[in-house]
């Protein structure tokens, strides 16, 4: 099999409601390894000459994949909040320095 041209390359995401799980498949390598690392079961994958994936299928539980708002809210906090916060983190490093000390 040949490597696909950039035009070519692509996920595709679909849920089975009677099976009640996701599939996929991808033609980009970066998410191959992605959904591998994720540990979605590998159903066929197609390699090039040289051993690479060229594209693979996937499937997961109904829980894989969860829905979310496109645009994430920056948190903004007061000048003394994040202060607080500091010294909150700067105590927690602190203890557990302490505590990882070999004795």
């Amino acid at each position: 099999m040949q490597r696909l041209t950039l035009e070519e390359r692509e996920v595709h995401l679909w849920f089975d409601d009677v099976d009640r799980v996701w599939r996929a498949e991808a033609s980009i390598l970066k998410y191959i390894r992605a959904f591998r690392k994720a540990g979605w079961k590998e159903l066929c994958c197609d390699n090039d000459d040289n051993g690479t994936p060229v594209v693979a299928t996937f499937e997961a539980p109904a829980h894989a994949i969860s829905i979310r708002k496109a645009e994430r809210k920056k948190r903004v906090m007061t000048e003394e909040q994040r202060v607080a916060a500091i010294e909150r983190l700067s105590l927690a490093r602190n203890s557990l320095k302490i505590s990882e000390k070999p004795e």
